[in-house]
């Protein structure tokens, strides 16, 4: 695996690359910028960082917000706990997560009464 990152102006892009060097898994942010004049453009370096650590994160942990939704509706926390219960959602992640979620009878309704605790349906 090889990974990218591409830091613009508008956009940070990284992504995660195969062995056939083809594209894995991508995510994109919009890059911190300050306008400290006409034209004229600044970078805070450690926000910088955040963004690319984020995205990086982001690419090394596909399916840790599937988990911590489906524990979210299981009610293991609350919506106030989100953060934690992605947290924890990323130390229990193995590369068994399919074979876990699919052996969860009551998936689909964990899977969308999490989604109601964010304001959201299966539907949208």
């Amino acid at each position: 695996m090889k990974i990218g990152v591409d830091v613009g102006t508008t956009f940070t892009k990284a992504a995660l690359f195969g062995s056939a060097n083809d594209v894995v898994a991508r995510r994109a942010a919009p890059t911190p910028l300050a306008q400290r004049g006409a034209g004229r453009f600044e970078c805070d370096v450690d926000q910088l960082a955040d963004t690319v650590l984020g995205l990086l994160t982001d690419l090394a942990a596909p399916g840790v917000d599937l988990i911590a939704l489906t524990w979210l509706g299981r009610g293991d926390a609350s919506i106030d706990e989100w953060q934690e219960l992605r947290s924890e959602a990323a130390r229990a992640r193995n590369e068994r997560i399919a074979a876990y979620l699919l052996g969860l009878p009551l998936l689909p309704e964990h899977l969308q009464e999490g989604l109601s605790q964010f304001g959201r349906s299966c539907e949208d």
